[in-house]
């Protein structure tokens, strides 16, 4: 991969620094379980891998409309915008923040730590074409520059937290005309259609539902020598109570 391609990867990854929580673990979890109420790293989740999902989080936030979407400080009330009937994508563009979300009992959570997607055409111009293992290994060495991470919950450290570092299989996306790279992040090559292919690499939590209340998370990690702080103010209510 190019020197050029690579620093317009990694400002990318900076900029979309989806840096956000876990958050509280049910206290019903067994004794004994590592991290309990976090999925597995190595199992499935509604019929779904880790990797697959981190697939499904870029699809996510790459299909919603700019003006509303949920990453995007202001937008918190936005966040059942697109979102998968049973997981919620969790994720943040900026690298310290302090957001408050609202969120329905009985809904799972992908919560991303940090990850990065690269391809051919997004924010690229002109376009390139790099194999899709080029491309494996250039997310990976993006990603291999966070260091520092720490995660907590209600005070609480997340353990191992590099067990939860995964890749995507190749995939593809589909962006409206008012997509978030365009409008908001200036990327004035990338219009409406569906581009691929795509791969991801990154950290991430997989949350079984919450119990209902507050619920407060803690992310800390340095990216290349820059640090961020995240602050995550969850609060978990019955479904019947969202509109």
């Amino acid at each position: 991969m190019s020197a050029t391609r690579f620093v317009r990867a990694l400002t990318r990854a900076v900029v979309l620094a989806m840096l956000t929580g876990a958050v509280l673990a049910a206290p019903t979890a067994p004794k004994g379980i590592p991290n309990p109420g976090i999925v597995p790293p190595n199992a499935h989740f509604h019929g779904m891998t880790y990797g697959e999902w981190l697939a499904g989080l870029n699809q996510w936030i790459l299909s919603v409309p700019a003006a509303d979407h949920p990453i995007l400080e202001g937008n918190e009330d936005n966040i059942a915008i697109g979102q998968p009937e049973h997981v919620w994508f969790l994720a943040n563009a900026a690298p310290f923040v302090d957001r408050h979300f609202v969120i329905p009992s009985g809904t799972a959570l992908y919560a991303t730590i940090f990850v990065v997607e690269l391809d051919n055409f997004l924010c690229v111009d002109p376009d390139t074409n790099f194999t899709v293992a080029q491309l494996r290994k250039g997310a990976k060495d993006i990603v291999d520059l966070l260091t520092d991470i720490e995660v907590q919950v209600d005070g609480t450290p997340v353990d191992n937290i590099g067990a939860y570092r995964s890749t995507s299989p190749e995939f593809s996306a589909t962006l409206p005309a008012d997509n978030l790279l365009h409008d908001t992040f200036g990327c004035l090559d990338v219009g409406p259609g569906t581009y691929g292919p795509m791969v991801a690499d990154g950290y991430a939590l997989l949350l079984e539902p919450l119990s209902v209340g507050e619920h407060t998370i803690h992310i800390s990690s340095v990216l290349g020598g820059n640090p961020s702080d995240i602050i995550w103010r969850i609060t978990v209510v019955p479904h019947s109570k969202i509109k």
